[in-house]
């Protein structure tokens, strides 16, 4: 794009994984942009934080829903949200015309994401899957990698938790379960002896947290900490200070990678060409169950869900312990 765009607005109301891999996008866009609003949930928060978009604003709390009604006719609110804005790129509504004529009503250009969403196994890496309409909008994109620069220094957020462990995901069948889990931290209580392994969980794991709790094993209770629910940016400032983190295909995974952490990404039934976080400061421990990866519907479908019990304990440790976990090495400059 040969001229900067003076105002533009995104609208994101996906979940965090699907954020943070639409980041590299929405940073190129604002590298080409004076001004850049986002609209979308309480997640889009973090890009503000992290000086990836100017504004974010609760969709909410601005009525945005009407954007999908027939008889649109814009709120005030709505008229200085967009008032003057060159360019509205949105990763919702692509089967709405009635969302499309609204939107076109209050931007002078706009692009809607019409992939096919969540993609198939095989398919492009889902950052360069969620950056085509930032790319049909004319915006070059010359780094794919999330990244996400924290804007406290570490040393400022205090003693941080050296080992984490998020053991859940959004759907259960990508979490890890129990007795594998229980296997997991008693190999890094052994490469570990002198620290606590912090297990972070948010609201989908209520479940999992009571089966934790009730079913931990004796030996282990005194070298695990559970932290429960914490709102995203306190996650991502806890995450910043982290030494390693180990998680399943989820948000916080992403969110770990994107901040530079040394990662093992943890992959059952979801293709790692696809979702794995593309960054070199990341290990790949993938399930050789036969069937995986499978699509979203059979997985969905499937009873088994037998994948993750053939994640191997000793491979994850070995992934770890081929990082160098000296302060500040395999993390990004």
């Amino acid at each position: 794009m040969n001229r900067k765009i003076k105002k533009a607005v995104i609208i994101h109301q996906g979940a965090l994984g699907d954020l943070i891999n639409t980041a590299p996008a929405i940073q190129a866009l604002k590298d080409n942009c004076e001004l850049l609003i986002g609209i979308g949930s309480e997640r889009l928060k973090l890009l503000e934080y992290c000086g990836i978009i100017d504004k974010a604003l609760v969709s909410d709390a601005i009525g945005f829903h009407s954007l999908f009604n027939e008889n649109f006719a814009p709120s005030q609110n709505f008229r200085e949200i967009f008032s003057n804005a060159d360019l509205a790129i949105s990763w919702l509504g692509r089967g709405s015309e009635i969302y499309r004529k609204n939107l076109k009503s209050l931007a002078k250009n706009i692009f809607i994401f019409q992939e096919q969403f969540p993609p198939t196994p095989g398919s492009e890496h889902i950052t360069k899957i969620l950056a085509k309409p930032v790319i049909d909008a004319g915006i070059e994109i010359k780094n794919f990698l999330p990244r996400l620069n924290h804007p406290t220094k570490i040393e400022e957020l205090g003693p941080g938790y050296q080992t984490l462990v998020h053991p859940g995901s959004g759907s259960l069948k990508k979490a890890l379960p129990l007795a594998k889990l229980f296997e997991l931290l008693d190999l890094l209580s052994e490469i570990f002896p002198s620290e606590k392994i912090s297990i972070i969980t948010g609201e989908v794991e209520k479940k999992m947290v009571f089966e934790i709790v009730k079913t931990c094993p004796e030996k282990l209770k005194p070298r695990v900490q559970l932290i429960q629910d914490l709102p995203l940016i306190k996650l991502a400032e806890m995450i910043a200070q982290a030494k390693i983190y180990i998680g399943m295909d989820s948000g916080p995974t992403h969110l770990a990678s994107a901040l530079g952490i040394p990662t093992i990404a943890i992959f059952g039934p979801t293709d790692p060409g696809v979702w794995a976080p593309p960054q070199k400061w990341v290990k790949v421990i993938a399930t050789k169950y036969p069937c995986a990866p499978c699509t979203d519907n059979k997985r969905r479908e499937c009873e088994d869900a037998k994948c993750m019990e053939l994640i191997n304990g000793m491979e994850i440790i070995k992934a770890i312990q081929s990082f160098k976990l000296e302060p500040g090495t395999e993390k990004p400059a």
